[in-house]
């Protein structure tokens, strides 16, 4: 868990992005919903771990950029 605390943060810094990588009010944000329920995703031991070994796009249900929903 604390990788995905410290990689939005660190990526936007890197990148020179300070109004990037993280969740507060006036920043800008990207989010994506993954759909837990898929059989790909089974079994949800460690919910971090299956998005990140089992999860693909057809895993997205929802996806959101800045304020407006585009999937």
């Amino acid at each position: 868990m604390q990788n995905c605390a410290v990689a939005p943060p660190g990526g936007a810094k890197v990148l020179g992005r300070e109004d990037n990588g993280r969740l507060a009010i006036g920043a800008k944000a990207a989010l994506f919903v993954v759909d837990m329920t898929h059989l790909a995703m089974r079994p949800i031991c460690n919910p971090i771990r299956s998005m990140v070994h089992a999860a693909d796009e057809g895993d997205i249900s929802t996806v959101f950029i800045e304020d407006k929903k585009v999937f």
